[in-house]
């Protein structure tokens, strides 16, 4: 299982933080981290560890993560893990920027083997975060509307659900679905709301198993550092 994050200056400590926390529970494991708009100053500071840089360019300018404030989304975030996943070949996990690893990620690996895919599960509804032509778009039944949102945060696949990734690569792509006309962030968490949509509609088809519970990771971390920060502060307990 390969793990990839990545950051633009905003998420440059953050990231650290996080490549921290794995140098220390996960040293052997490979780690590649996507250049999302880092200076050169802060790239310097991930010399020696796999860096590359994801072409906003070649995807459509919804995609773009440097829009202004309120219209930033993750809609590439299918398309980075999809293509990686493609060309190595491997599982994958995907770990947010503010995310922090407290012990062996072998438990997703296996999760990853034996369903095809991991993403833990929110306590908001899909109802609460998802525009409502996203949701016509989708086909989302009342009883997935009503079922738990998944962090596209904390993503991973393996071969049985490439079909799935696929179709969330494929969504990511249609500005129509993923960021309908009127979308913001407060109203619609796009790529969150796609992937777990297709999570549930898409089970039966698969035939995998829906781990909801965090193994061994926690979210939201972004605040836990400082521009001053000199030691790692991945020691935090799991909340």
């Amino acid at each position: 299982m390969i793990v990839l994050t990545g950051a633009s200056s905003n998420h440059y400590h953050p990231v650290r933080n996080l490549l921290w926390s794995l140098d220390h529970h996960e040293p052997d494991r490979r780690v590649v981290v996507f250049d999302l708009g880092l200076s050169e100053p802060e790239l310097r500071g991930l010399e020696g560890r796999e860096v590359r840089r994801f072409r906003f360019e070649d995807y459509p300018a919804h995609l773009n993560f440097h829009l202004p404030a309120g219209r930033k989304s993750n809609c590439w975030k299918a398309i980075l893990v999809s293509d990686f996943y493609r060309e190595a070949g491997d599982t994958v996990l995907w770990l947010d920027a503010g995310d922090l690893v407290h012990g062996s990620l072998d438990p997703i690996a296996r999760v990853l083997d034996n369903e095809g895919i991991y993403t833990p599960m929110d306590p908001f509804k899909v109802a609460d975060f998802a525009h409502p032509v996203t949701l016509e778009a989708l086909g989302a039944s009342p009883e997935v509307r009503a079922r738990n949102v998944h962090y596209s945060g904390v993503t991973g696949f393996g071969p049985r659900c490439v079909p799935l990734l696929d179709r969330w690569r494929e969504l990511s792509l249609d500005p129509k679905v993923i960021r309908p006309e009127g979308w913001n962030r407060q109203q619609h968490r796009s790529d969150q709301i796609v992937l777990s949509v297709l999570l549930y509609q898409m089970q039966a088809q698969l035939g995998y198993r829906i781990v909801d519970e965090m193994l061994n990771v926690s979210v939201l971390n972004d605040g836990w550092w400082t521009r001053e920060m000199a030691e790692p502060r991945w020691k935090q307990p799991l909340p």
